[in-house]
């Protein structure tokens, strides 16, 4: 058990003192106490519960934990919060897996939004996954197309986006309103998909997309808030404490500023600035931001520097060096006519970032893809060292060699367990057998010494790190129950160090949060069973009891 620990804090009474409890400290040892005592917003003692229970003054709260498991505050390290709020119901149609199960289902809500939205207005939904509708089960070559909506969607537009924010499925009038027909050219960095006449089939990869969201009305400033406020509330439920939110336009960073200054964070926020697909763009963004990665307080900062390298493996858009199982292997995704011309943009995009005091993060999944940035990374660095801790966003096939290079220059991962439990099985007939259990090389990754922080990617996948954990530790695939890579499984307290201490050194934070120990952040999550020692597929099944963050309850629940 862990000693108590003398603090300059201890002639103070705490506020609060929590005991009887199994504190997961994540401290260097990983040690196990009893209790903490809380002064305002810090930790002021760690120790026995004996030992805590002595410092408790007259105006000290006591809370007994009755033997529950207390966490450093959970942190989402890859959370698109700003999205979250609006892309649930009732702004958005729920399209995820259970709500929907098949294309009946999905024609089903369609059908019933337009009778409530009446002819005319736009339809947008998130979250459909084809290895989850039962007609495209073990297809994996195969889509649904906009006739399997339209006939329930002749007066208004549809769009819906897939789990992955990277495909979209729109129907027939959505087309016609942005003049896409067998005559319009791929975008740049983005397919049309075409039936064998060349016509349109309504699903739209990457840039293509955005052919159609730009004619969708935006979210008003008064949505968007709401929205934040609610999914913050969520959040909080599930035990989160801070997230970061990647890739946002400074009008977003401005309204996550406005909630703040109005008192109204339940959680800790760091912003990634979105730039790219070129140099150009990037310039515009760093010179104009007017600030650097660090800069704010601990509720609300700007971490860094959101690029995008590549797509994603299930639409066959990540930049790999072996073709996927019927053809293809993806491209850069940044400006350039060619492979040498798009790699050279990506690392004077990550050279120019870096020495202007940005820390980057890339969304970069492919193998190939992953090595460019790798390489982008250590160059920048070599010219202008300083402690950046760069990383790599998802990290899909991350090569061994790869994994070395990170290690030795201090290059993060940052991961998405619970996408693993969603796509594994879409995986094998994306890339065979052989590619799908390798990825996500979470083992590989630790064994190799890179720091390894996971997340969500909400609304990607609904932000439980309760599921992820379980994910990263089994690597089971949700739809069949089959464990994919069973080589590639860490343990759950290399897990638990994902979700908390790793997070915070990949936000610059370590030194203030992501473990319990005196005088880091009072933040915390109260959950109601040994995580350390239940059977791992009952993970997911956990109570959150308790959401505290800066020392002050958010969360508490109400069936305990």
């Amino acid at each position: 058990m862990k000693k108590q620990i003398k603090s300059k804090w201890q002639s103070m009474n705490p506020d609060l003192v929590m005991f009887n409890g199994k504190v997961i400290t994540v401290d260097s040892d990983f040690s196990i106490a009893e209790a903490i005592a809380i002064k305002e917003n810090k930790i002021i003692g760690v120790g026995s519960s004996a030992d805590i229970k002595k410092l408790a003054g007259d105006n000290t709260s006591m809370l007994d934990l009755k033997g529950a498991t207390v966490l450093p505050g959970i942190n989402d390290a890859h959370c698109h919060l700003n999205g979250f709020g609006l892309e649930r119901p009732p702004m958005r149609v729920a399209l995820a897996y259970p709500s929907i199960k098949s294309m009946a289902d999905m024609r089903a809500a369609t059908e019933a939004k337009a009778n409530k939205v009446g002819p005319g207005k736009w339809i947008s939904g998130w979250g459909w996954d084809r290895g989850f509708l039962v007609e495209f089960k073990n297809k994996p070559q195969t889509w649904p197309t906009r006739f399997d909506i339209d006939p329930v969607s002749p007066d208004n537009p549809v769009m819906y986006t897939d789990f992955s924010g990277h495909v979209c499925l729109v129907n027939s009038k959505a087309l016609e309103i942005a003049k896409i027909d067998k005559n319009t050219p791929d975008p740049d960095n983005g397919i049309i998909q075409r039936d064998a006449s060349g016509e349109p089939t309504g699903i739209l990869f990457e840039t293509a997309a955005g052919m159609i969201r730009q004619l969708i009305p935006l979210p008003t400033e008064e949505e968007r808030k709401i929205g934040i406020l609610n999914g913050m509330a969520e959040l909080n439920s599930l035990g989160i404490t801070c997230v970061t939110e990647p890739g946002l336009e400074p009008e977003q960073i401005r309204i996550y500023t406005d909630l703040y200054n109005q008192g109204k964070f339940t959680l800790r926020v760091n912003c990634m600035v979105m730039a790219g697909p070129s140099l150009e763009t990037v310039k515009k963004v760093v010179d104009n931001t007017g600030t650097i990665t660090g800069f704010g307080n601990e509720w609300l900062r700007i971490s860094g520097l959101k690029l995008l390298a590549d797509g994603i493996p299930p639409s066959k858009t990540a930049f790999m060096y072996e073709d996927y199982i019927g053809g293809g292997h993806g491209q850069l995704l940044v400006d350039g006519n060619t492979d040498e011309e798009r790699y050279n943009m990506l690392i004077n995009m990550i050279k120019y970032a870096n020495a202007r005091g940005f820390q980057i993060g890339i969304h970069v999944t492919g193998d190939r893809g992953i090595d460019a940035c790798v390489d982008g990374y250590i160059t920048a660095m070599a010219e202008h060292p300083w402690d950046a801790r760069h990383y790599i966003i998802h990290t899909d096939y991350v090569t061994p060699k790869c994994i070395e290079r990170m290690a030795k220059n201090n290059i993060g991962a940052n991961v998405q367990s619970a996408i693993k439990w969603t796509i594994g099985n879409l995986m094998v007939g994306i890339t065979g057998e052989k590619r799908a259990a390798y990825h996500w090389p979470l083992k590989s990754l630790f064994d190799g010494g890179v720091r390894v922080s996971n997340s969500s990617d909400a609304s990607v996948t609904y932000p439980d790190w309760r599921q992820g954990i379980e994910s990263a530790v089994l690597r089971k695939d949700k739809a069949t129950g089959k464990v994919i890579g069973a080589e590639q499984c860490i343990t759950v307290e290399q897990a638990i160090l994902s979700y908390t201490i790793n997070g915070a050194w990949q936000d610059h934070q370590d030194n203030v949060r992501g473990s319990i120990m005196i005088g880091k952040l009072a933040d915390f999550t109260i959950i109601g069973d040994d995580i350390l020692n239940i059977d791992p597929n009952r993970i997911h099944e956990i109570p959150v009891l308790y959401t505290i963050v800066d020392g002050k309850t958010v969360y508490k629940n109400p069936k305990y």
